[in-house]
């Protein structure tokens, strides 16, 4: 053993090793693949949420996701996925926590105030996503995404019931351009029928 490391006090040696797995845990739950909190990140960041604080939770969904990820590959769905979660961070109110909160869902939650002040992000998001997306992906595709809001007035105890009302109004969301693009093409299926 060299003599330096033989004169450091044990219990500092334990700091050191502790402090420098905590870095280690912070940028994992920090960056994650995609460069956004993962779970564990939002957990953390929810449990520094301020007591009384009323909010929003924002869920989103890249439509077809699967669809990129066997056509093109998961390099490719990767890349898609680390656009979509930039996208968010540029779009979303400052002071917002972003997360993904696993395959192609994230979450961005949002307090009330924010959402008085900035009511259109999502919007604006929406409407410059589709050319974002295309420009990362190997070949032309056309993504949307999906989303659901729910409000809480307190993080304790109602924000995991937000959570879920987000995620069934993304649903509910799918499920409508869903039917609006069958019902577009179900006059074209109808003309190239009679024409056959």
């Amino acid at each position: 053993m060299h003599a330096w490391l033989s004169s450091i006090d044990p219990a500092m040696i334990g700091l050191m090793f502790g402090l420098a797995g905590l870095v280690v845990s912070v940028v994992i739950a920090l960056l994650g693949l995609v460069g956004v909190l993962n779970r564990r990140g939002l957990r953390d960041a929810l449990d520094a949420w301020p007591r009384g604080q009323p909010g929003v939770a924002n869920v989103f969904d890249i439509d077809h996701f699967k669809r990129v990820n066997d056509g093109y590959g998961h390099e490719a769905g990767d890349m898609l996925l680390k656009t979509f979660a930039l996208a968010l961070r540029a779009n979303a109110p400052a002071g917002a926590i972003v997360a993904r909160l696993g395959g192609d869902e994230f979450c961005v939650v949002e307090t009330a105030q924010m959402r008085r002040k900035n009511a259109n992000w999502i919007d604006t998001l929406k409407q410059q996503l589709p050319t974002r997306l295309e420009l990362t992906a190997p070949a032309a595709i056309s993504c949307k995404v999906s989303h659901g809001s729910a409000r809480f007035n307190v993080i304790e105890g109602e924000f995991s019931e937000a959570l879920r009302t987000a995620d069934r109004a993304l649903y509910r969301s799918k499920a409508r351009r869903a039917l609006r693009a069958n019902a577009a093409a179900a006059p074209n299926a109808s003309k190239a029928t009679v024409a056959a």
